[in-house]
């Protein structure tokens, strides 16, 4: 297969199912990205926050939108118990 990228996440065929969460990709380069760092990436993360709040907490869903963030830059297209996600919306409602 070609490296096909969509800029409409709504047409793209690359999607991860993860945890609960339905991830759309622009890129199969983007998709394999998560892929095969996600397991690392919240790894790596639950140990920073252990070590600097000194509290064992479970935030793996922010660690899941927060790495898909920075693996997908041409937009947010994420569904949680088939409901569409909006990116301002996740963190506003974290912070709330």
């Amino acid at each position: 297969m070609a490296n096909i990228v969509y800029n409409d996440l709504k047409k793209s065929p690359f999607k991860v199912d993860y945890e609960g969460f339905e991830l759309y990709f622009s890129s199969a380069f983007h998709k394999n990205k998560f892929n095969k760092n996600i397991k690392e990436y919240i790894k790596e993360e639950t140990l920073k926050f252990q070590n600097r709040y000194k509290v064992k907490i479970e935030l793996l869903d922010i660690f899941i939108i927060a790495y898909y963030k920075k693996c997908e830059n041409r937009g947010f297209r994420v569904y949680r118990d088939n409901l569409e996600l909006s990116a301002d919306k996740v963190f506003k409602n974290i912070i709330l």
